[in-house]
């Protein structure tokens, strides 16, 4: 990995992440329809995560209200 990956999880920043997974994917010479499943993947993901992070804040304003 490269210098820039940090040693503690917590320290990893969205931008670190994703030079992390283009470099992974470009050291693994993947086609043209894997990289193209990869980035699906990742998006899947992503829209997951996001998902869940925007019901969470939902439910912590309705606490609040």
């Amino acid at each position: 990995m490269s210098e820039n990956t940090p040693i503690n999880q917590n320290e990893m920043t969205v931008d670190i992440a994703f030079n992390n997974l283009v470099g992974i994917a470009r050291e693994m010479k993947l086609s043209h329809k894997e990289h193209l499943v990869l980035e699906q993947s990742v998006q899947t993901v992503l829209e997951a995560l996001n998902k869940a992070e925007s019901e969470k804040e939902e439910s912590q304003e309705e606490k609040v209200v």
